[in-house]
């Protein structure tokens, strides 16, 4: 790897619960990281469709009609939002890490805590299912098994990302090292 590369942290609110407005607004926010030459976008945690703050009032009816909202909120992988995502860092030029609320298209019961690795020729790269949602997380997100702990090659180096709290966990971290990672989400 040589020079610089400019990477982004989108640092803008989705369109809480709204799969498909938030999804509008991520294209949108990928567009203007392509207009300023961002070569990686960064999105957090669960971005697209928001985290679900409801998870500590699980129990109040409140806390569940937001449940049914969010789970109703999911994201296909693939599906017609991704496929949204992928036509704009296309156009942009720019690779893309996003958190998404993941619907897992075989159970349509169980959603993920993601992060969508992007490429910037419009194709996925690949997805990581955050492998211990913490405290009451587990209400809501189903445990990923660890396979996704991988760096993606691009051009300008190797990327990677985890969520939240799996940085505090060593064997993840380590597994990403041990495979050079050199730009982490």
């Amino acid at each position: 790897m040589r020079g610089k590369i400019k990477i982004g942290a989108i640092q803008a609110a989705p369109v809480i619960f709204d799969r498909d407005a938030s999804c509008q607004k991520a294209v949108e926010w990928i567009k203007k990281a392509g207009d300023m030459d961002v070569r990686l976008a960064v999105f957090g945690e669960t971005w697209l469709p928001g985290y679900p703050w409801f998870n500590v009032a699980w129990a109040e009816p409140l806390g569940q009609e937001a449940a049914v909202e969010y789970l109703a909120s999911g994201v296909t992988i693939p599906g017609p939002c991704v496929d949204a995502l992928c036509a704009a860092a296309k156009e942009a030029g720019t690779d893309v890490v996003i958190g998404v609320a993941e619907l897992d298209a075989a159970s349509s019961g169980t959603i993920y805590c993601t992060l969508l690795f992007i490429g910037s020729e419009g194709k996925v790269l690949g997805k990581h299912r955050k492998t211990k949602p913490t405290a009451t997380e587990r209400i809501m997100w189903g445990e990923g098994d660890g396979k996704s702990i991988r760096v993606h090659q691009r051009d300008y180096g190797k990327i990677s990302g985890l969520n939240c709290w799996e940085h505090q966990m060593v064997l993840p971290g380590y597994a990403l090292m041990s495979q050079g990672t050199q730009f982490h989400a």
